[in-house]
């Protein structure tokens, strides 16, 4: 049962992390850090995302634990690792894109 204004913002907010994790995997973020950490200016000009918008993505997944910045360096976290990098034996990204596409 929800009690208070603040239960109810975090369900209407909620979606905002899978949103980014979404762009995320069409922007094939994770698999671009997978072999190195990389700086913003680097994934901006690989993905040809404005610096400002894709700072804001970055911020984002990081804020939830996506992935983590060393300096000014982006790095995927060990389950992304694993399970969000094109190629790799337990990728389960594009089960997610699948879902995705289905609701759009």
């Amino acid at each position: 049962m929800v009690n208070d204004l603040r239960e109810i913002s975090r369900i209407a907010y909620s979606f905002k992390a899978s949103k980014a994790l979404f762009v995320a995997l069409e922007l094939e973020i994770f698999g671009r850090i997978a072999s190195s950490p990389k700086s913003l200016l680097q994934l901006a000009a690989e993905t040809g995302v404005a610096e400002n918008r894709l700072g804001t993505l970055l911020a984002a997944l990081t804020s939830i634990g996506l992935m983590t910045k060393s300096g000014d360096h982006y790095r995927n976290a060990p389950a992304v690792q694993e399970h969000l990098v094109p190629g790799k034996p337990a990728y389960f990204g594009d089960y997610f894109t699948l879902q995705t596409d289905k609701f759009i």
